[in-house]
């Protein structure tokens, strides 16, 4: 029989990750009130090729937390919740963690090779929508022999 760990945290890393990002967009809601706000906002925090040459190397982090509304946050937070549980069992905490952030720097840093080839792509980039992804691609090779129903505006597929 398997003893309890009762040393290990209650809260998964896929809630605190939840939280983080509502946490986050609740600051970004009532910073954005102000106009200096906003434009502190979107220099210093939001991933952006102007910020990337300009040295804030912390954007590659900071805008994975940040989203531009309500929608938003609601899909990315839908996609990381129902994904990340089963990952963060079958990775372990650390490297969900791991996946994760470095989902959002791919991604970020692929958006960012876009705005320099192509600079109709140029412009502050926010969301959790990198590493989202990241979760639903690991999930699709960890258990990529499991049937599960999608909903698409209410239709299964």
């Amino acid at each position: 029989m398997r003893q309890p760990a009762y040393h290990e945290p209650r809260v998964s890393f896929t809630i605190a990750l939840l939280i983080v990002n509502a946490a986050v967009f609740v600051v970004q809601l009532v910073v954005s009130n102000s106009l200096r706000g906003l434009e502190i906002q979107n220099t210093y925090f939001a991933l952006s090729l102007a910020g990337l040459i300009h040295g804030f190397v912390w954007q590659l982090l900071t805008f994975q937390f940040m989203h531009a509304g309500w929608m938003h946050i609601i899909f990315n937070s839908l996609a990381i919740y129902f994904f990340g549980r089963p990952v963060e069992i079958a990775l372990g905490r650390r490297h969900f963690l791991t996946l994760y952030l470095l989902s959002g720097v791919i991604g970020g840093l692929v958006q960012m090779l876009f705005a320099f080839l192509l600079p109709s792509f140029d412009g502050a980039v926010v969301g959790a929508s990198a590493g989202a992804s990241g979760l639903v691609a690991a999930f699709a090779i960890l258990h990529w022999t499991e049937r599960f129903t999608l909903l698409i505006y209410f239709i299964p597929v």
